[in-house]
């Protein structure tokens, strides 16, 4: 529960961040790069692993950016991991864009590189009935496409590290399984807006 309580507030910490610096951006556009400073994304893929995922990035003028990237499951398929699945998750990244933005010029797309952690809340009750969690780290790489200067397309591969804190003997059925634990890839296909 306290965990529960700890990832709301970061969420809504997060919230009013994203608040404040949409206010700031939509008063003031950044002269030196023409282009809105804020993004606002979802994950359409994760919708098949009954995961909602929204992330909200800023940008800031030396060619990078913060990512913050909350995700909530929710399903009950009885055909999918045999019984009903649930969970939170955050995940913290930054981006170093290789591409130089000009002044007064937007860049239609860029190729990114940086790290990451995340933490996962599960409860899945074919690996065990109570919750665990999975904590983990690694590096993303990836293209950013601008289109119009308020669409964005963002195509994400990476990977690295997963713990989770299971009890008891437990194998997972793969590298995507909730309870996976070891080097594991990440892809994302990622589709939003500019605030």
């Amino acid at each position: 529960m306290k965990r529960a309580i700890l990832i709301t507030v970061l969420v809504c910490l997060a919230n009013a961040v994203a608040i404040q610096a949409q206010t700031e951006s939509n008063s003031q556009k950044s002269s030196e790069t023409g282009a809105f400073n804020n993004q606002l994304l979802f994950a359409p893929f994760y919708f098949f692993d009954q995961t909602l995922m929204i992330s909200y990035e800023r940008i800031f003028q030396g060619n990078g950016a913060l990512r913050i990237t909350p995700s909530f499951t929710l399903g009950n398929t009885r055909s999918y991991n045999n019984g009903n699945r649930e969970g939170f998750g955050l995940d913290l990244g930054y981006k170093a864009f290789l591409i130089t933005n000009q002044k007064n010029r937007m860049t239609l797309f860029n190729v990114y590189l940086g790290p990451y952690i995340m933490y996962r809340n599960i409860k899945n009750h074919r690996v065990q009935p109570e919750a665990f969690n999975v904590l983990g780290g690694g590096i993303d790489t990836g293209i950013k496409f601008t289109l119009g200067q308020r669409f964005v397309l963002d195509i994400t591969v990476g990977g690295g590290i997963r713990n989770p804190n299971i009890k008891g003997d437990f194998s997972s059925n793969g590298i995507f399984d909730d309870a996976f634990k070891g080097i594991a890839p990440r892809i994302n296909l990622f589709l939003g807006a500019t605030l």
